[in-house]
């Protein structure tokens, strides 16, 4: 299911405040999809299940991960990102930073995330998509 992804990352460093959503085809099963986040050396901190979706929004449901969700660590500007369907197949990797290690373990182990870019100001979060 090529067409979900990552639609919008907000960290500051603060588990209270940071956030990841993912955006779906509305009515898709995502069971056993997850969104594990990594550390700066490519080592998988947290495997996100995925819960109810939050809302609708452009033909896409929508999920979001937050302090709310079990395991959710900080993030930073360090993290890379994927997002994981329930094959256990990497629908999107992604790094917040430039260079972003190969994963070397989770699900990824063995790709290199996509550089996505840091256009926002220190407080706006980051589109993907």
């Amino acid at each position: 299911m090529s067409e979900a992804y990552f639609s919008e990352v907000y960290y500051t460093r603060s588990v209270v405040s940071d956030f990841i959503e993912v955006a779906v085809p509305a009515g898709a099963d995502v069971s056993g999809w997850t969104v594990t986040v990594y550390n700066t050396g490519g080592q998988a901190l947290a495997s996100l299940p995925f819960g109810a979706a939050v809302g609708t929004s452009a033909g896409h449901d929508v999920y979001l991960f937050d302090k709310s969700t079990s395991g959710f660590p900080t993030l930073s500007e360090n993290a890379s990102i994927a997002l994981v369907d329930g094959s256990g197949n990497t629908v999107q990797f992604i790094s917040l930073y430039e260079p972003a290690p190969t994963a070397i373990d989770g699900p990824a182990a063995g790709e290199t995330p996509t550089f996505v870019g840091v256009t926002a100001a220190n407080g706006e979060s980051v589109e993907c998509h």
